[in-house]
């Protein structure tokens, strides 16, 4: 059946709709895609190593030569205090082009955060830019990590390593 709309009355368009749809104010058409934007410039796009526990981690990837940004993306909860490093070692044609050293709670930029603290419990969590960029040369990259954390008492729900 096909119904041809000359009055865009609402009453006469409600008709139209099945059942159980929702009339959709267009300031929300609008809010909707802003909102998306934003949360796309908040997102850790790069190359991402999943990281959950102490120990060495590798990955591969192909280098367009630009300064490389080192974030990290992590959940912790420890007692007291908790030393945390990534050692990071990136290779090109089997040979050392760089070296550094990423301490995840010294971050120049910081989203998404939480810090709870209770009876000497502490949370943590946020996506951080780290201050250890490097610069390499373009071509097919391989990076070796060391993540480390140390602590009496701690848990690692997350520890992302990622490169923009």
């Amino acid at each position: 059946m096909v119904r041809r709309v000359t009055n865009t009355n609402s009453s006469e368009l409600s008709g139209l709709l099945p059942s159980g749809i929702f009339h959709v104010n267009i300031g929300w058409l609008i809010f909707i895609p802003l909102i998306l934007i934003f949360f796309s410039g908040c997102s850790s796009s790069g190359k991402k190593l999943d990281i959950q526990n102490s120990g060495e981690y590798e990955m591969q990837f192909y280098h367009d030569g630009s300064l490389i940004e080192l974030w990290t993306d992590f959940d912790v909860e420890f007692v007291e205090s908790i030393t945390m490093v990534y050692q990071v070692s990136f290779y090109q044609g089997g040979e050392l082009v760089a070296r550094v050293s990423c301490d995840p709670f010294d971050a120049d930029e910081k989203r998404m955060q939480r810090y709870v603290e209770t009876n000497g419990l502490v949370k943590v969590s946020y996506l951080g830019q780290m201050q250890c960029d490097v610069e390499l040369p373009e071509g097919e990259t391989l990076v070796s990590v060391h993540f480390e954390a140390q602590a009496d008492t701690y848990k690692i729900f997350r520890a992302d390593l990622i490169f923009k």
